[in-house]
C-alpha cells in the first residue's frame, strides 16, 4: 500500500520538476533564436532569417529536453547555482540533439519529425510553391544540412561560452562535448554501415545503441554537468566501453 500511495506522489513531483526546467530551456532557447534573428537583420543578411527560423522551427516544437536536463541537474547535484552559468550548456546538447535530427531525416529519408514536415521536406516544397529552378528535393535536402550545420555551430558556440573562463576545466569541457560529438556521429556512420551491409552481431549493434544513443544522451551531458560546477573528471561518468 506504500508504494502505491507514495509512487504516484513521486511521478507528480518529478513531472512537476522537468516541467519547471522545460520553461526555463524553452525562455533560454527563445531568447537565443531572437538575438540571432537580431544579429541577422543588423549584418542585412535577410536570407540568414530563413535558416535560423527553420531551425527554430523544429527545436521549439517537442522534444523531451532529456539531455539538456540531465546536464542541469548534474550540474545541481554537483553542488552549481547558477542558472546562468548552466543554462548555455544545458541548451548546447538541445540544439546538438537538432541538428542530428535534421541530418538524421535526410539520410532516413523520413517525412515527418514531431508530427510535422521534416525540414527537407518543408524546404523542398517552398522550392515547388515558390516555382523554383532546379530539383526541389536536392534544394530541401541542401537547405535541410545548412540547417543541421548552423544548429551543430550554436550547439558549438555556446558549450564555448559556457566553458569559457573556467581554466583547465575550460579543457575538460570542451573535451568531453568533442567526445560527445565525435562519438555520436561514429554511431551514425556505423549505423549506414550495417545498413548496408545487412548483417550485424549482436555488439556492433549494441555498439550503434552505444553511441547514437546511450553516449550522447546520458553518458555525455551527466558528466559535463558535474565539470561545469567544478566536479572532478570521471567523477559523475568515466570513460569507458
Amino acid at each position: 500500500m506504500g508504494l502505491s500511495t507514495e509512487a504516484p506522489a513521486e511521478l507528480a513531483e518529478f513531472t512537476a520538476l522537468l516541467a519547471g526546467f522545460r520553461e526555463k530551456l524553452d525562455r533560454a532557447l527563445m531568447g537565443w533564436l531572437a538575438a540571432k534573428r537580431e544579429e541577422a537583420v543588423a549584418a542585412g543578411s535577410p536570407e540568414t532569417l530563413e535558416l535560423i527560423d527553420g531551425v527554430g522551427q523544429l527545436a521549439i516544437h517537442g522534444g523531451k529536453r532529456l539531455r539538456p536536463a540531465l546536464v542541469y541537474y548534474s550540474y545541481r547535484a554537483c553542488g552549481g547555482d547558477s542558472d546562468d552559468d548552466v543554462l548555455p550548456l544545458a541548451l548546447s546538447t538541445e540544439l546538438l540533439h537538432t541538428y542530428l535530427l535534421i541530418h538524421d531525416d535526410i539520410m532516413d529519408h523520413a517525412e515527418l519529425r514531431r508530427g510535422l514536415p521534416a525540414a527537407h521536406v518543408r524546404f523542398r516544397e517552398a522550392h515547388r510553391a515558390h516555382g523554383l529552378h532546379g530539383d526541389a528535393a536536392d534544394f530541401g535536402r541542401s537547405v535541410a544540412i545548412l540547417l543541421g550545420d548552423l544548429a551543430q555551430s550554436w550547439a558549438v558556440e555556446l558549450a564555448f561560452l559556457a566553458s569559457a573562463g573556467r581554466g583547465a576545466g575550460s579543457r575538460e569541457l570542451a573535451r568531453c562535448f568533442s567526445a560527445m560529438c565525435q562519438e555520436v556521429i561514429g554511431g551514425q556512420y556505423l549505423e549506414l554501415l550495417v545498413a548496408q551491409r545487412r548483417t550485424a552481431g549482436e555488439e556492433e549493434l549494441l555498439r550503434v545503441l552505444r553511441l547514437k544513443s546511450g553516449r550522447y544522451t546520458a553518458e555525455r551531458p551527466i558528466p559535463l554537468g558535474g565539470l561545469l560546477a567544478g566536479a572532478p573528471p570521471g567523477l559523475p561518468a568515466g570513460d569507458r566501453e
